[in-house]
């Protein structure tokens, strides 16, 4: 290809030297973005796993903090053989907060417990001689 007129020379240098200057200026800025895109990305998820480390610590703390104050709770360490025991009996419906005594203390402070934590399942305790309340 002949170029043959001055302004077709000066189009095609002007077109060749831009490109020559945009291709490895546009490369340099994709690199810098696409890194600085991941680097956001990496750090947003680090962050939002922090929380969700902090959130399930703070559950499991919490959790810690009602299984030792039930450990430690007056009415548990009365427990003895008295509470009724469900392990030979088949179909047996429980009816722990009507048998009395410190079985039904229990249960009530049990429920008094599931009432105030609205996300509590179940609260229940097993006893060395079989006994339980739920």
């Amino acid at each position: 290809m002949a170029l043959k007129s001055l302004r077709t020379k000066v189009v095609f240098y002007s077109v060749a030297l831009i490109l020559v200057i945009a291709i490895p200026v546009i490369t340099v800025v994709s690199v810098l973005v696409n890194k600085s895109v991941k680097n956001d990305y990496r750090r947003s998820v680090t962050l939002e796993m922090q929380t969700i480390d902090m959130a399930l610590e703070l559950f499991y703390e919490d959790l810690d903090n009602n299984i030792d104050m039930f450990a430690e709770h007056a009415l548990l360490k009365l427990a003895d053989n008295t509470i009724t025991s469900y392990t030979t009996a088949d179909g047996v419906m429980m009816t722990t907060e009507k048998n009395g005594g410190i079985e039904q203390k229990i249960y009530e402070a049990f429920d008094n417990y599931a009432q105030t934590h609205p996300g509590t399942l179940y609260v229940y305790m097993g006893t060395e001689d079989g006994g339980y309340i739920q």
